[in-house]
């Protein structure tokens, strides 16, 4: 809640916070509560798709909840290694699917 009731406080105008996990996005969901604001008035997304962040997108406290699946990320890495050990060509960029979740999820 630090980081938004600071801005709120100054005054600094935003319509969106994107927060590096659900928890931080629920801080500041909080902290846009405690200032009076209407949930949805600004629209906040996490990351991490864990189930306190599913359950304050049902409760309109945020908008979307990016889920990064750790576990693709990882093996994909592992490939990369591995094959960059072997001398093997790897490619430039190889980003395992992530899933935006929104209300439309339920």
């Amino acid at each position: 809640m630090g980081l938004t009731s600071i801005w709120l406080l100054a005054g600094t105008r935003f319509d969106t916070i994107v927060a590096n996990n659900d928890e931080m996005a629920i801080g500041a969901a909080m902290a846009l509560q405690q200032t009076g604001k209407a949930k949805g008035e600004i629209a906040i997304v996490g990351i991490d798709g864990l189930p306190d962040g599913l359950a304050a997108i049902k409760r309109g406290m945020l908008v979307a909840s990016v889920f990064q699946a750790p576990k693709a990320q990882a093996t994909v890495a592992m490939q990369s290694a591995i094959r960059m050990i072997k001398g093997e060509a790897v490619q430039a960029r190889n980003s395992p699917m992530c899933f935006c979740i929104t209300y439309r999820f339920f």
